[in-house]
This record gives structure tokens, C-alpha cells and sequence, in this order.
């Protein structure tokens, strides 16, 4: 199935189940980069996208990611839905305006690394910075509360 914005797609954790995702936009001029929505929901198995019921209230992160893992099936592409996540909560509107300038665009380990923090399977402040994971929430209430910290 060939990318694009309105895929589901599914991101295994450490449990073995599935957080999933949505291509909520594409940048296929400048920076070849992927806008998506992450939610709160797992699945044991990779269901079928209309299975699964998207709503933006679960959705606790929208990132600029590389395509690279949806090209190489790291993260399956399920189907397809209507999007849900309103457009100024897109990820790259900001910085599309200013050519791209400040864009943080996120590799699929880190992204990986960051759902498995989310879920408490890793320690939240596995990098450098304490608060890195923190930025890449939708806003500071959607950050769990029963996180674990390596420090």
C-alpha cells in the first residue's frame, strides 16, 4: 500500500501490541517528511483500519517523522480513515511558513523509543535532556502519569 495522508498505520511497542498512527499531511517539495498523529489506544494484533476508531481527544502527540519505516513496512499501513486531528494542531504549519526553519523532524527509533516511554516500558528520561519526550506531546496534559524515570 503506497503512503499517504489519511493512512492508519500501526507502531509495535515493547508488549508486543500496536500503537496507532495517522498521515495527517506530506511535504514532498522540501523536506520529504511525513506530518502524523499518535493516540492512545493499543491493539494486540494489526487490525484492519476499520476496526479501529480514531478520535483526536486520544490523540497525545502529531510529529514531522521521516517515511523511511512506512516505506520499509517497519510501521504497517493498515488502511485509511477521514482525518481527525484539526489542521492547526499539524506539526509543520508553524515552520512551513518560514520554508521549513525550525521544523524538528523525528526518526522512527526515537519515535519508537518514545511511544515505549509513553506506555512505561522505558524510561522517559532516557536522553540527554530530562525533558525531551516532553516536546513531543501535543500539550502537557496528555503526558501520563505513571511514568517511570532513570534518574
Amino acid at each position: 500500500m503506497s503512503v499517504g495522508k489519511g493512512n492508519i498505520f500501526l507502531i509495535q511497542i515493547e508488549s508486543g501490541e500496536f500503537v496507532p498512527g495517522q498521515i495527517i499531511a506530506e511535504d514532498k517539495r522540501g523536506m520529504l517528511c511525513i506530518s502524523c498523529g499518535l493516540f492512545d489506544q493499543r491493539v494486540s494484533i494489526q487490525n484492519d483500519a476499520s476496526e479501529l476508531k480514531l478520535d483526536f481527544k486520544n490523540c497525545f502527540s502529531t510529529l514531522l517523522v521521516t517515511p523511511k519505516s512506512l516505506d520499509k513496512d517497519r510501521w504497517i499501513i493498515i488502511g485509511s480513515q477521514k482525518l481527525v486531528i484539526p489542521k492547526r494542531f499539524f506539526p509543520y504549519e508553524k515552520e512551513q511558513k518560514k520554508g521549513g526553519v525550525g521544523a524538528k523532524i523525528f526518526d522512527p527509533g526515537i519515535v519508537e523509543n518514545f511511544l515505549n516511554a509513553y506506555y512505561s516500558f522505558k524510561p522517559w528520561d532516557m536522553y540527554y535532556r530530562a525533558d525531551y519526550f516532553d516536546s513531543m506531546l501535543l500539550d502537557a496534559s496528555k503526558k501520563p502519569m505513571n511514568l517511570i524515570f532513570s534518574k
